[in-house]
């Protein structure tokens, strides 16, 4: 039962990752489609 709980506290620390990486490529292209429709 502990290696379950290793893998599910690794598998929600790559999530969280993903979930960040997720909102930062969502604000770079709100950004970029801002400055391409303000050209």
């Amino acid at each position: 039962m502990v290696y379950i709980d290793e893998v599910d506290k690794i598998t929600k620390k790559v999530l969280k990752i993903f979930h960040f990486f997720e909102l930062e490529i969502v604000d770079m292209g709100i950004f970029w489609t801002k400055l391409l429709l303000n050209i």
